[in-house]
């Protein structure tokens, strides 16, 4: 297939399945910020809720306060595919954009998300530990994405 865009779920779902990290896409002091992360996700209706984990203090926080709309992008399987001619350049690829809004857990839901991440990470069920130091030291932020879609490039 040469180009192939996909608002279907499940279609973006089964990108988001076989990326290994994301970038998270924020504003901060006007401009745009955007770092790659590890994450956790899950689907409650027609959402997909990602979790991000984080120190308590920095930039990325600074800026979900600021403001909580958030873009998350992921990728996969990405290729450059050289050309002999002007504009026969491309990238093969399969990338998914998600956009929602971000909030900080509370303290008691922190495990939870954290659960998440690392489902995702180590493809382990839970539970997982997490030691009181570790738990007083982390953020965890869920992302709400009801805007979503996949695109295919020459795969």
């Amino acid at each position: 297939m040469s180009k192939r865009y996909s608002q279907d779920l499940q279609d973006v779902l089964s990108i988001i399945e076989s990326c290994e990290y994301c970038h998270v896409g924020l504003t901060s002091g006007g401009k745009p910020y955007v770092i790659p992360m590890n994450f956790g996700y899950e689907v409650q209706g027609d959402s997909i809720l990602f979790y991000l984990h984080s120190g308590k203090k920095g930039r990325k926080l600074d800026a979900l306060l600021e403001n909580p709309h958030v873009c998350v992008q992921l990728d996969c399987g990405v290729m450059p595919k050289k050309g002999d001619a002007p504009c026969s350049f491309s990238v093969h690829s399969q990338s998914v954009i998600c956009e929602g809004r971000g909030e900080l857990l509370a303290e008691q839901d922190k495990a939870a998300g954290l659960d998440h991440i690392m489902q995702h990470t180590t493809k382990k069920q839970p539970p997982f530990q997490y030691g009181e130091k570790q738990l007083a030291a982390t953020a965890v932020v869920r992302i709400t994405c009801t805007s979503y879609c996949a695109k295919w490039q020459n795969v």
